[in-house]
């Protein structure tokens, strides 16, 4: 009688088990039937004319619905995730320059307003519009020399990754009434149809990808964020699947298998499924309730930091240094002293500045006297010194060069802190300043920045409003 009920109890587990893989197994179906279903039929962007045929809209919507506008469609159906829906949205709503065009080609008239409004031609006339924004937008891009790197590329490309000079094409600065000058020379690249940079910019997944389907923005504000967000979803799926597959094959174990210790090995598989389950929800669940937000990584809020890394600064011996002031020639103002180089009158001599820091540098240098310091030296250098210091170091032909390897390194012609009048060699005593310990280079150290002045720490002599 008992081993009846043993046998009785054995068939009871084994349907039970039968039935929650079957439930479990039923489940997985409907949601990969839905997310194929999803998959098949994603969701894209159309502009169409509205009802009244004037005004154009901008929807998101399926395939069928966009083909289904018929005559009234603007533009195709394109497949996009809501993200790139809502970046397309913002550039339809952005301002710029609509320039209408008559049917002989003649510009009538130039405005500005947003690109929605500039989407409604009328009779035979033509319209263009061109943002404000313009940093996405094709262009020539130039070097200093107005020499052609590339005819037809992107604003943000040229200067960011070529470090050129980018400028509107000449028809797109004929449309807006703009002169731009011709270029010094260079031939423009040939077009390439497979290239697909600034034509394409979305990055294409090899399978789609929930909730991002096949394409990705990586353009966008919050590229990296909008990618993290997508994953952690995605992780929690997999956590799901996985579980489900562990439970599965764990209750097979359990339920093929007479020995105890099987069954106990099924029940475990069992049990750390589920558990692991419960731990992946329970911190998503856990994280909501404390703040939604740590669960969407938004990166925009994250300051972007400019380095500026300048390799093209004077590097002065003691034999070069600016001892003596160059004379005051021709006009006095400079690129970065635009109030003039003038001549002050100090107890260790005459001393050539700009005006900008000239009375601090008396002022400093008397009080300097009144501590028993002597200090002289020379401060603006000749537009012509600077160029024969860099044809000296750089090469004669490399002069105005920006990329021209200089040794030693030598200030580009107009940046230079003495050609400027910004910078002082400082001698002590009539002796170039040379080392740390020198009296008047402590007593500098001490009060030099009370005047506005700052030591390159390599060159004790030199002394300018930014230690360069």
């Amino acid at each position: 009688m008992i081993k009846k009920e043993k046998n009785k109890l054995k068939v009871q587990s084994k349907i039970l088990v039968l039935g929650l893989i079957l439930i479990v197994l039923v489940g997985i179906l409907s949601t990969a039937t839905r997310v194929r279903a999803v998959v098949d039929d994603p969701l894209g962007t159309c502009k169409f004319y509205g009802s009244n045929g004037i005004d154009v809209e901008f929807a998101r919507n399926k395939k069928v619905d966009c083909d289904a506008k018929g005559n009234r469609l603007v533009t195709p159906w394109k497949e996009s995730t809501l993200t790139q829906y809502e970046a397309e949205v913002a550039k339809y709503n952005a301002i710029g320059t609509c320039i209408t065009k008559n049917p002989n080609g003649e510009i009538t008239k130039r405005e500005k307003i947003i690109k929605a409004e500039c989407d409604r031609p009328l009779g035979g006339e033509t319209k263009r519009w061109i943002p404000d924004n313009r940093e996405n937008m094709l262009g020539v891009c130039e070097d200093n020399n107005k020499k052609l790197i590339d005819g037809n590329i992107t604003k943000k490309i040229c200067e960011e990754l070529l470090l050129g000079i980018w400028r509107l094409s000449a028809a797109d600065a004929a449309d807006l009434g703009e002169d731009i000058p011709p270029t010094a020379g260079g031939t423009p690249p040939k077009p390439n149809d497979d290239f697909v940079g600034p034509k394409d910019p979305y990055y294409h997944f090899l399978a789609p990808l929930p909730g991002l389907g096949t394409t990705f923005d990586p353009t966008q504000a919050n590229n990296l964020g909008a990618y993290l967000n997508i994953l952690i979803n995605l992780f929690i799926g997999i956590c799901a699947v996985l579980a489900v597959i562990m439970i599965v094959m764990g209750g097979l174990e359990y339920m093929t298998s007479e020995l105890i210790s099987s069954k106990e090995h099924g029940k475990e598989r069992i049990t750390g499924a589920i558990f692991g389950l419960i731990l992946a929800l329970g911190a998503w669940t856990l994280l909501y309730q404390i703040n939604p937000d740590l669960l969407n990584t938004d990166l925009t809020s994250l300051k972007n930091v400019e380095v500026v890394v300048n390799l093209e600064e004077d590097v002065e011996t003691a034999a070069t240094a600016q001892t003596q002031s160059d004379p005051i020639t021709g006009v006095s103002t400079t690129e970065q002293c635009t109030e003039g180089i003038v001549q002050i009158s100090t107890s260790g001599g005459n001393i050539n500045l700009c005006k900008r820091i000239s009375e601090n540098v008396k002022q400093m240098i008397e009080s300097a006297k009144q501590s028993n310091i002597k200090l002289s030296g020379g401060g603006f250098r000749s537009k012509a010194r600077q160029e024969a210091l860099r044809a000296k170091n750089c090469g004669s032909s490399n002069v105005y060069n920006e990329k021209a390897k200089c040794n030693p390194l030598t200030a580009f012609p107009g940046k230079s802190r003495h050609e400027n009048g910004l910078a002082i060699d400082f001698k002590c005593d009539g002796t170039l300043i040379q080392t740390s310990d020198n009296k008047c280079f402590v007593w500098l150290k001490a009060n030099a920045s009370k005047y506005g002045l700052m030591n390159l720490p390599q060159e004790p002599w030199h002394w300018s409003i930014d230690g360069r």
